[in-house]
């Protein structure tokens, strides 16, 4: 394992992902025990395959803790009525096709006679029931007011209009600096780019974007002004902290920012009655639908340059900078200002409720 991570270094973009890597196979071992390789066999894949479908989504997010007792407290939470996502099949499926790579590596340095991975279906279209926001959905969100100790109002608040007016990923979210927000003649720009490690509640935070395309520069919405979003950026500016929502703790081995909004958010939804198919990254999907349902002068390279897609975009992208200079400021405020929802959604009633 040592030597396929080593041989597989140069192939990801950050360390994080390569301790990803790392991690997908020490689970591996933890779950099926470390035997030698000719002893595995298409049971113990079958093994892994059915216990990781039982972990709940958020392992590995948080304390370090067994998959037998993650399994358990998610089993007894379960019977008690509480609603526990587990792990998706997409991510399920990206796991066995890590630990396939291994197997496939290890074949011709007869190490492995077979890849025990193959074979495997996995029921991938679950992934599409998380759609769109539908009205109703927005509706019963903003009606309920937030109340919960996880995080502040003001970040669920602010954490939510943006992923609503942007597109942006949670993790790009819950990870923005006061210097990630710049002024430019065409009005303000979020620039989503890596950071350098930070020194934060006696961690060490490293933030670096999903893909190439996904370092860009996205136009900041009339709504959000409106909201007041530049005024807190500037508030959190002259405090000196480092990022703008500071009651996020850092969990898991990564040290990343996005857990306790995730859990608020989920939370939130659940007690609003928001049905299954829509969660966070719905806001993603809506932005998504409503661009490329406007008319054509909305480009297609425009909306994957707000968006970060891969794609037609990924072949101008080495950072936000070149968005800006290829695509232009003009034409990515266009984009981002036709984000528009229904006259009944009102994202300022996510400041109603306890501070």
């Amino acid at each position: 394992m040592s030597a396929y991570i080593e041989e597989k270094r140069p192939d990801y973009k950050n360390d994080r992902d390569v301790r990803g890597l790392e991690g997908n196979l020490l689970l591996f071992l933890e779950i099926c025990g470390n035997r030698p390789v000719t002893a595995y066999d298409g049971k113990d894949a079958a093994a892994f395959i059915t216990t990781i479908r039982r972990l709940p989504k958020n392992f590995g997010k948080g304390p370090p803790v067994t998959v037998a007792d993650a399994i358990a407290l998610a089993d007894a939470r379960s019977a008690r009525g509480e609603i526990i996502d587990r792990m998706s099949e997409a991510t399920v499926e990206k796991k066995v096709i890590l630990l396939r790579g291994l197997w496939e590596w290890m074949q011709p340095r007869d190490m492995a006679a077979r890849n025990i991975w193959r074979g495997f279906k996995f029921k991938t279209e679950s992934k599409s029931k998380r759609t769109d926001w539908t009205e109703e959905n927005l509706l019963k969100l903003l009606a309920l007011p937030f109340d919960t100790k996880t995080v502040s109002r003001r970040t669920y608040a602010f954490g939510t209009a943006v992923g609503a007016y942007t597109g942006m990923r949670l993790g790009e979210i819950c990870h923005l600096r006061p210097d990630d927000f710049v002024k430019l003649p065409e009005g303000w720009f979020i620039l989503i780019q890596e950071h350098p490690p930070t020194e934060y509640k006696g961690k060490i935070i490293q933030f670096s974007t999903k893909t190439e395309a996904g370092e860009r520069a996205v136009p900041v919405h009339p709504e959000l002004v409106k909201l007041g979003l530049i005024r807190e950026v500037e508030r959190i500016r002259k405090a000196g902290l480092p990022f703008l929502f500071p009651d996020l703790t850092p969990r898991g081995r990564d040290n990343l920012l996005t857990a306790r909004l995730e859990q608020a958010f989920s939370r939130h939804k659940i007690l609003a009655g928001v049905t299954q198919e829509n969660t966070f990254h719905s806001f993603r999907h809506s932005v998504s639908t409503i661009l490329r349902n406007e008319d054509a002068a909305i480009r297609e390279v425009w909306i994957d340059a707000v968006l970060g897609h891969t794609g037609n975009a990924s072949k101008l992208s080495t950072g936000a900078q070149t968005y800006l200079h290829k695509i232009g400021p003009r034409n990515l405020v266009k984009t981002v200002r036709r984000i528009q929802y229904p006259e009944s959604v009102d994202f300022a009633r996510l400041f109603d409720g306890p501070s």
